[in-house]
């Protein structure tokens, strides 16, 4: 389960917005990765691989934990299908009664290990199958009692002799696959290549609510907060999204999204955002309510 950087068809400098963002994250992660790496061998090479797993019959939600999660969840126990969820979106399905049939984590950090620390979690746990990067924390890995499958993430050119996704790759024994470098994505690939259709996004928003009141709270702040104001506002831009409401992205999202439509173009299934806060206005996903989404499966 091996996937190129590109869909075919698709050149490179297309996608040099997004290049730029995978050579800074690779600069800036690399030692981080390579030591998560090295700690998490031993239960990597005792997991299941990501060939094992059952393909998919049918749709899949993808569950993020972006802005309007909090407006599906009373919803999501009506959707019929393999459900994916993230660390931060994990404990909020559980709570409401949602056990999701994969818990996909991507960041090499030890942030999201909080959302995973917890006794409801602990208590289903076993229900639910990891699909773990090998490069995420190793305090992720020891916290997490479920089952566990790795792989591995493209962060870099594979056909370089230096590649570190292909060196992780080789010693691994692992699938090296695309991720789209977030979680919503990463989720969205696994759930592409074991055969799901419709592939449906909820949480998965990119983008911020309208009125959000300081932009110190989005996600690139801590990296541009020094620029000078003027520069500051350049990186983030308004849009009205098919929903109705006037989100705000940043160049960071936005860059992600460009490098994520080729292969949502190159892919048989179809898309379907569900996120009331993306920023995403036009194909090739299609766009719908999660209430009305729900009802026509109901039909």
């Amino acid at each position: 389960m091996t996937n190129p950087i590109l869909p075919s068809g698709v050149q490179k400098r297309e996608l040099s917005k997004i290049d730029y963002l995978n050579q800074n994250t690779t600069a800036k992660n690399i030692t981080t990765w390579t030591d998560n790496f090295r700690d998490n061998l031993t239960t990597i090479q005792q997991s299941q691989r990501l060939e094992d797993l059952p393909k998919i019959a049918g749709p899949a939600l993808i569950v993020g934990g972006g802005p309007s999660l909090e407006i599906h969840l009373d919803h999501v126990a009506a959707f019929k299908g393999t459900i994916f969820a993230c660390e931060k979106s994990l404990k909020p399905l559980l709570e409401h009664g949602v056990i999701p049939n994969y818990l996909v984590a991507l960041d090499g950090t030890t942030l999201l290990v909080k959302y995973i620390s917890d006794a409801l979690v602990d208590q289903h746990s076993a229900k639910i199958k990891g699909l773990f990067a090998t490069t995420v924390s190793p305090v992720l890995v020891r916290r997490w009692f479920g089952p566990l499958v790795f792989f591995n993430a493209w962060v870099d050119d594979p056909a370089s002799e230096k590649s570190v996704s292909m060196i992780f790759t080789r010693i691994s024994k692992r699938s090296c696959i695309q991720t789209g470098g977030h979680v919503g994505g990463c989720m969205w690939f696994i759930a592409r290549e074991l055969g799901a259709n419709p592939l449906v996004l909820v949480g998965v928003d990119m983008a911020y609510p309208g009125d959000i009141p300081d932009l110190s709270a989005t996600q690139i702040w801590p990296a541009i907060s020094r620029l000078p104001q003027d520069a500051i506002l350049q990186l983030y831009k308004r849009v009205t999204n098919p929903f109705g409401r006037s989100v705000i992205t940043d160049y960071m999202f936005d860059g992600l999204y460009e490098a994520w439509v080729p292969w949502i173009e190159a892919t048989a299934a179809k898309t379907i955002q569900c996120s009331d806060f993306t920023a995403a206005t036009e194909p090739p996903m299609f766009f719908q309510r999660f209430e009305d989404y729900l009802q026509n499966q109901r039909a």
